[in-house]
């Protein structure tokens, strides 16, 4: 006598539950990898508009970022003002350039749309009045410290005081 198991035919009824364990995991798998989503890694580059009644101008911003842990990415970045101030009555223009060799994105969340902040220390700065290299030393007003909103994916915008723009991964 054949054991029920090996009847012909028995492995139909093994097929529907195998059939559904089978895509039970891959939703179940697909839902893991869309639950851990992605970082906002790697390089951004932008560009934000300042202005007020004695300033205006554009910041273009360059960052690359890795991640560090599952709510904190650092890596270096570079900042550079072009416009003109207004100096005791006077419109001039105005250039500087700051890099970051150590800043750090802060997640409220380990993915997904949210709130982040930007932080970093000025390495090294170039300040130019007029056409003029006036300064070559960074200060703490040169510090990095930044709300940013980023939509998940591929954009963070700011909308800050003054300025406002967005920076695009790459």
């Amino acid at each position: 006598m054949t054991p029920a198991c090996f009847t012909p035919g028995a492995h139909i009824r093994l097929a529907p539950p195998l059939v559904l364990w089978e895509t039970l995991f891959t939703v179940l798998f697909a839902v893991l990898l869309t639950g851990c989503g992605t970082a906002p890694e790697g390089a951004w580059t932008g560009t934000l508009d300042c202005g007020d009644e004695d300033s205006s101008g554009t910041i273009t911003i360059g960052l690359d970022l890795a991640r560090d842990d599952d709510m904190t990415l650092t890596g270096s970045g570079t900042m550079s003002f072009d416009g003109s101030f207004q100096m005791n009555g006077t419109w001039q223009g105005y250039r500087e350039d700051i890099s970051y060799d150590a800043i750090t994105l802060v997640l409220t969340q380990p993915s997904g749309a949210q709130d982040v902040t930007l932080t970093g220390t000025a390495t090294t700065c170039e300040t130019w009045v007029g056409g003029k290299q006036s300064s070559t030393t960074c200060t703490g007003g040169n510090d990095l410290d930044m709300p940013l909103s980023w939509d998940g994916e591929d954009r963070m915008t700011v909308d800050q005081g003054d300025c406002s723009g967005a920076l695009d991964r790459q």
